[in-house]
């Protein structure tokens, strides 16, 4: 077995690189979504990063403070974008205009090396 201790600074300090990368991110689906902060007015995150503390405080102070939520998972807000792709799509009720974007920063690539 293997066992290590590191103080908190020093993973900040070695997370600092992908905090840079985190904070771009952010400003960019801030300046895609056209939004003011002062209107957003609700901010939920999902996936394993949404338990990573700098993270959540980098994307509270990228909304001007706000609380961020953790408590939907990802099979739930898959269940809600379901549920209201279809509430639009129904004439029988009625859903304010917005727009989802999604975007993928990393290409991915797949290849196949036969032998």
């Amino acid at each position: 077995d293997f066992g290590s201790d590191m103080k908190r600074e020093a993973l900040l300090e070695m997370c600092k690189p992908m905090m840079a990368k985190v904070q771009a991110v952010l400003d960019a689906a801030k300046a895609a979504s056209g939004i003011p902060v002062e209107q957003i007015e609700f901010v939920e995150i999902v996936g394993g990063a949404s338990r990573v503390p700098w993270i959540k405080e980098m994307i509270s102070s990228a909304f001007g403070g706000k609380a961020i939520s953790t408590t939907m998972n990802a099979d739930e807000s898959v269940a809600r974008g379901c549920a209201l792709q279809a509430a639009i799509l129904s004439p029988l009720y009625k859903v304010r205009d917005f727009e989802i974007k999604e975007g993928l920063t990393v290409p991915i690539e797949i290849g196949w090396m036969g032998s």
